[in-house]
């Protein structure tokens, strides 16, 4: 629920408020705030500390096709 929940409601009091909040995960939340934006608005040091955070490139393990390790390794015979 932490880092990839969503559509929860959550109960945040503070001093003397209380608000019910929509719940985003984490990797969403971060991915809306930093991922799904143009890199090159930000300062140098804004992008910079984004960078660090993030790869940018093909995934060598499944050569950027997304899938499993299991259906990489699946053989398709003849017909």
């Amino acid at each position: 629920m932490l880092l990839y929940g969503s559509g929860g409601k959550v109960t945040v009091s503070a001093a003397n408020n209380t608000a019910t909040l929509n719940y985003e995960g984490l990797v969403a939340c971060f991915a809306q705030i930093n991922l799904k934006r143009d890199l090159s608005s930000l300062s140098g040091r804004g992008r910079a500390n984004i960078e660090r955070s993030i790869t940018l490139g093909d995934c060598k393990a499944c050569q950027s096709v997304r899938l499993s390790l299991t259906a990489l390794a699946s053989k398709r015979g003849p017909p």
